[in-house]
């Protein structure tokens, strides 16, 4: 069997493939890995594959040390090997096995929910199980009337209490809002215990500057000013809730539950047939508020690719690469 790649993919080429084919998010375009890339320094390293004539696309991007690189497929998202049905297990593991040796350490790949891939038990090739390798999915299967009813009624509740405390949502979409939502977010970091954000302020500048038309705000308002945010991802028929960003002081106000009544609303009126809430971790409180909006929780997949090195140095947390491994 022949199989052949190459780093050299055109936008148009990658763009088309991730636009016709299932379970593609935006996490998989080259819009994506631009703002990565303008974000984080990372290198896009995408590739296309050849298998006896046909096509396997990886979107991924490629972290560097001093010595040694890993790829990632998708930092901050999932990850995809588009025409992976078509594979067998031994022909996924050749291409797997070709991105690490040498001065490269490792390849990390999340796919969503729905995605699989073929596996023969190679053992450099190690499927992660934990809290966080799931999402919870709310599918639009019936009218957005009987999804409403089939929120749980102390949800419905507190979304009439923030209506009778003056909250409204907005969809702004300009840099001025972005900056509030990140006001916000800092905000929430330092209640996390966070000194400074996980995410720098570029990464939503680019976001808001690159990510037209599949980036979309929320902000919560009471009486003008902003006491929630929320950033989704539009692809496909899927939205994918990317970020939220609510204050403590501002709880009070119920924000996150009128913003996901308006998501789920709109996500009705413009077609789409998911809404993805995301991974909940080992937080219950989370996963159950969830599930009260009607999100049933569905299995991800999540493998590490480790070559020798990558294998010794897995374990050291602060060596520069682990959070692509």
């Amino acid at each position: 069997m022949r199989v052949e790649w190459d780093d050299q993919v055109s936008k148009k080429r990658w763009a088309s493939i991730v636009r016709s084919s299932e379970n593609a998010y935006f996490f998989h375009t080259p819009a994506w890995a631009e703002i990565l890339q303008q974000t984080f320094g990372h290198t896009i390293a995408t590739r296309i594959y050849e298998v006896d004539g046909a096509e396997v696309l990886i979107p991924m991007v490629e972290k560097r040390t001093a010595l040694f690189r890993a790829y990632a497929s998708v930092p901050h998202g999932y990850g995809a090997v588009f025409g992976a049905e078509a594979l067998s297990p031994d022909t996924l593991s050749r291409i797997f096995r070709s991105m690490v040796g040498g001065r490269s350490v490792g390849f990390a790949l999340h796919l969503p929910p729905g995605a699989t891939i073929p596996v023969n038990g190679d053992r450099m090739i190690r499927r992660n199980s934990n809290a966080w390798t799931s999402a919870h999915l709310l599918f639009l299967d019936r009218p957005c009337e009987d999804l409403h009813a089939g929120v749980h009624r102390e949800i419905r509740r507190q979304v009439r209490t923030a209506e009778k405390r003056s909250v409204v949502v907005e969809h702004p979409d300009g840099i001025e809002a972005y900056r509030a939502f990140y006001s916000l977010y800092e905000q929430r970091s330092r209640e996390w215990g966070y000194r400074a954000p996980e995410y720098p302020w570029t990464l939503f500048e680019h976001l808001c500057r690159c990510g037209a038309p599949h980036v979309r705000l929320r902000m919560a308002e009471q009486e003008g000013t902003p006491v929630g945010g929320l950033i989704t991802l539009e692809y496909g028929d899927t939205v994918f809730c990317w970020g939220l960003a609510v204050p403590m002081a501002y709880r009070h106000f119920y924000p996150t539950h009128l913003m996901f009544f308006d998501l789920i609303e709109d996500a009705c009126e413009r077609g789409f047939s998911c809404i993805n809430f995301g991974a909940s971790g080992p937080l219950s409180g989370v996963r159950t508020f969830k599930e009260r909006f009607g999100a049933r929780e569905v299995p991800t997949e999540d493998y590490h690719v480790l070559s020798g090195i990558g294998n010794l140095w897995w374990p050291l947390r602060g060596y520069p690469l682990s959070p692509f491994l």
